[in-house]
């Protein structure tokens, strides 16, 4: 093999293993690109499984607003997302639709915790995907939790009902309690 062969060939092969690296999606992003969404990480991922079905819980946050993703799947061959929903109070307005799914990964479960991940569009009220969240392959806790202190979750509760008109704090209130305990298995 000739020296040049030789470079060529080593060439190829760093560019493919380059290649094989983790991406670098942010984990929310704006599909219109106004905005800058890079601040937001995903803080919690919690979800139970039953049999050949799994409901999980995506908890995004920034240090001024807090997106909650909720999913159910159906497990198989492949893994979909069956139906979902989020929920988002930012800016004096509660954004809320539904999920579609661009890509799920499902592992295991059945000796311990399942995993899940994927690429998913929120939607609005168009059905036209605004936003979409990026969630690695995670595995879930079985528990309820945030890693977002308690406080920081007050306060902006607080903050986010002295800014919504009256007829949006009522749905905010109804909807806190809606995501005060985990959904029902059906």
């Amino acid at each position: 093999m000739t020296t040049r062969s030789w470079t060529l060939v080593l060439t190829w092969g760093l560019l493919w293993l380059a290649s094989c690296g983790p991406s670098k999606r942010t984990p929310v992003e704006d599909l219109a690109g106004h905005e800058p969404l890079s601040s937001f990480t995903l803080h919690s991922l919690a979800g139970t499984r039953d049999g050949d079905r799994l409901q999980a819980r995506a908890i995004f946050s920034d240090s001024s607003s807090i997106l909650t993703v909720e999913l159910h799947f159906a497990i198989g061959s492949p893994t979909t997302l069956e139906s979902g929903g989020w929920r988002w109070a930012r800016g004096g307005q509660l954004l809320s639709g539904a999920v579609g799914s661009r890509s799920v990964t499902f592992l295991g479960g059945q000796d311990g915790e399942p995993s899940i991940g994927g690429t998913f569009d929120l939607l609005g009220p168009d059905s036209i995907a605004r936003y979409r969240v990026n969630i690695p392959v995670t595995q879930l806790k079985t528990r309820w939790t945030s890693s977002v202190e308690p406080g920081q979750l007050n306060q902006f509760r607080a903050l986010t009902r002295a800014r919504l008109p009256p007829a949006l704090r009522r749905e905010s209130r109804a909807t806190a309690e809606r995501f005060r305990e985990p959904p029902h298995i059906r």
